[in-house]
C-alpha cells in the first residue's frame, strides 16, 4: 500500500468529522491509531518513518491529556517536544511561503452603504483584548489576523452571512510571508499527483497526524470551551516563538468532499508581533499590509449595474488564480468571475492599495 492508497482510504479523510456520541479524546486517539496502523502495514513499515510518527501521534495525545488535567504549560511543552523530537516541524515549515504582493481579503458584516473605516477590518485593537474570542487558531486575549485568499472562504468562515451585509477589504503583503502550512488540500484524492520522491513522501506521511489533529470539525458550536481546538491553538503559540509569520490553514466548514471546487481554499492567521502596547495596532504588521478602502457590498450594485468599474476590464480568469470554479449548488459548478464573490473581488482588484492607517 503506497501513499495515494493510504490517503485514498475513509479514514484519513480531512476534515474529520466526529462520531455522534464518541468525546473528543477518545475520537482523536482512535483516528490516530488507525493510521499508525495504516503506515505499519503500508510500503513504509520498517523504515524511519514509524519511529517518528509513534513520538509524534504519542505526543499528540499526551498533548490531550495535559490539558484535560488543567496544565496548558504541560500541554504546551509536551507539543513542542513531539514536534522536535519526530522532525514534523522541518517538514511543515519548508512547504509553507505566501508570495509578495499576494491578494488577501477580510470582510465583516454591516447593513450599511457607508464603508467602515480600514482599521475595522485589521486585527483587534490593543485596548479592547477583551473582544478576542476562541477561536481554532487563536490565543484568547492576544490580538490576530485573520485573512482569506478569497471572499468566498471568508464568507464561509463568517458562517454564510447575508451577502448584501458583507463589506470587504483587499490585503497585499510586502514581502513574502513565510508560515505554516496545514491546509488539507494535498491530502485529499483531487489533490493527489501520479509521482513523490521521497522528501514529499515523507512530508505528506508525516505531517498527516497533525494536520488531522488541527482539522476536527468541531460538534457543539455553541460550547465556550471547544476540545477541537486545544492543538491549533497550541500551536499557535509555538509559531509565536519561532520566526514564522504565522499559519495556513484550510476552513473545516467548507466540505470538499461533498462540492466539486476547483480550488484551492485556504486561511493565514498572523498573531500580533508587538506585545508592549496597551492601544492601536501591530506596527510590524502595519509595516507587513497595505490595503484598499473597504467597499461594501450594496455599494458596489449601486456604483454600477455591470459586473466592473468603468474603465476596468471584464473579469476573467484572472479574478483569482486560486479559484477557478465553485460548485455552491449541487450539480451547477460556476466559473468563479460569475459568482457574487468573484464580482466583488474584481471590484477591490479594481483599488487602489495604501498603508492601513492612511
Amino acid at each position: 500500500m503506497d501513499l495515494t492508497e493510504i490517503l485514498q482510504k475513509p479514514a484519513t479523510r480531512l476534515p474529520i468529522l466526529q462520531s455522534e456520541n464518541e468525546p473528543f479524546r477518545v475520537g482523536l486517539k482512535r483516528v490516530l491509531e488507525t493510521y499508525s496502523k495504516l503506515i505499519a502495514s503500508s510500503d513504509y513499515k520498517g523504515t524511519p518513518l514509524i519511529a517518528q510518527l509513534q513520538k509524534l501521534t504519542m505526543g499528540i495525545i499526551r498533548t490531550v491529556d495535559e490539558y484535560y488535567e488543567g496544565k496548558p504549560s504541560d500541554a504546551y511543552y509536551c507539543l513542542s517536544e513531539c514536534l522536535r523530537e519526530s522532525m514534523v516541524a522541518d517538514y511543515l515549515e519548508k512547504k509553507g511561503e505566501i508570495d509578495r504582493s499576494t491578494n488577501l481579503y477580510r470582510i465583516r458584516t454591516k447593513n450599511s452603504n457607508y464603508p467602515l473605516k480600514k482599521c475595522d477590518l485589521f486585527h483587534i485593537p490593543f485596548n479592547q483584548r477583551g473582544l478576542v474570542k476562541t477561536q481554532r487558531y487563536s490565543i484568547p486575549g492576544l490580538p490576530s489576523l485573520y485573512l482569506a485568499n478569497s471572499i468566498y472562504v471568508a464568507w464561509e468562515e463568517m458562517m454564510r452571512p447575508d451577502i448584501n451585509e458583507i463589506q470587504a477589504m483587499r490585503l497585499t503583503n510586502n514581502r513574502p510571508l513565510c508560515v505554516l502550512d496545514m491546509t488539507t488540500d494535498g491530502f485529499l484524492p483531487a489533490g493527489l499527483g501520479d509521482v513523490y520522491d521521497q522528501w514529499e513522501t515523507t512530508q505528506k506521511l508525516l505531517t498527516w497526524p497533525l494536520v488531522a489533529a488541527c482539522s476536527v470539525k468541531v460538534r457543539q458550536t455553541g460550547e465556550t470551551f471547544k476540545p477541537e481546538y486545544i492543538i491549533p491553538q497550541l500551536l499557535l503559540q509555538w509559531i509565536n516563538k519561532s520566526t514564522l509569520d504565522g499559519i495556513k490553514y484550510s476552513s473545516t466548514h467548507i466540505n470538499t468532499a461533498d462540492r466539486q471546487h476547483q480550488a484551492k481554499l485556504y486561511n493565514l492567521v498572523i498573531p500580533v508581533k508587538s506585545f508592549a502596547k496597551e492601544d492601536g495596532y501591530c506596527d510590524a504588521l502595519l509595516n507587513l499590509f497595505e490595503s484598499t478602502e473597504v467597499l461594501p457590498m450594496q455599494l458596489r450594485a449601486f456604483a454600477t449595474t455591470t459586473n466592473r468599474f468603468y474603465g476596468q476590464g471584464s473579469p476573467g480568469t484572472s479574478v483569482n488564480a486560486d479559484v477557478v470554479t465553485l460548485e455552491l449548488v449541487k450539480g451547477k459548478e460556476e466559473m468563479y468571475w460569475g459568482t457574487s464573490f468573484g464580482v466583488l473581488e474584481h471590484a477591490l482588484k479594481g483599488l487602489s492599495v495604501a498603508p492601513i492607517l492612511s
